[in-house]
């Protein structure tokens, strides 16, 4: 079985609404348990982390709360247009189109970004993904970028932190985004996490 050496360093993926909170919460955490550990901060303190969505003020409002001095402008990624809560609009990106990694350009940047984080570390073993399996963007454009990272790391890790949807669900297409993403991170994934909305929610009351 693969063993990551020691020394080295996960990149985290954060993707939709539900992954950025996640994210936003995560990187706060990190920081205030004291001075910044070179796991999941670099040598100058920022996130070892791409934070993604269809939303520009998801991304502001996580840069917002961690800090602006804590991440990388280029790792903050967003577009001007939602993907409706439709698994294959973040797929595939709106009305189908976008370039080589599909979900459209803000896709290709996450790639390109992940690809500059990667480069940055010693030894980066994989990547941690967290994002909610309901809505059209953490679903569809985090199994997008999930697939295109298992095709340029065939031997990396690729691990899935996924937040199931509630089961009487607000979005009606929200249990045909999660089967098709769950499919999606079963090929391509190493491991999921999979946590349920509502058992969440009733703890954090």
């Amino acid at each position: 079985a693969r063993r990551p050496r020691s020394g080295t360093r996960m990149l985290y993926l954060h993707v939709g609404q539900a992954g950025n909170e996640v994210g936003s919460a995560f990187w706060r955490l990190a920081a205030s348990e004291g001075p910044p550990a070179g796991r999941v901060f670099d040598e100058k303190g920022r996130c070892r982390a791409v934070f993604v969505d269809t939303e520009p003020k998801v991304i502001h409002g996580v840069a917002a709360a961690i800090g602006t001095s804590r991440v990388h402008p280029q790792c903050m990624l967003a577009e001007q247009s939602g993907r409706g809560n439709n698994w294959a609009a973040g797929f595939h990106g709106p009305r189908g189109g976008g370039g080589r990694g599909g979900g459209g350009s803000v896709c290709d940047a996450a790639l390109e970004a992940l690809r500059w984080q990667w480069e940055r570390c010693d030894g980066c073993p994989g990547v941690m993904l967290a994002h909610s399996l309901g809505g059209g963007t953490g679903s569809g454009l985090g199994s997008r970028l999930v697939q295109e990272l298992r095709d340029e790391h065939p031997r990396a890790y690729l691990l899935a932190s996924s937040i199931a949807p509630f089961g009487a669900g607000e979005l009606p297409l929200a249990a045909y985004n999660g089967t098709l993403a769950l499919a999606t991170l079963q090929e391509h994934s190493d491991a999921v996490l999979l946590f349920d909305n509502a058992s969440l929610m009733s703890r954090l009351r």
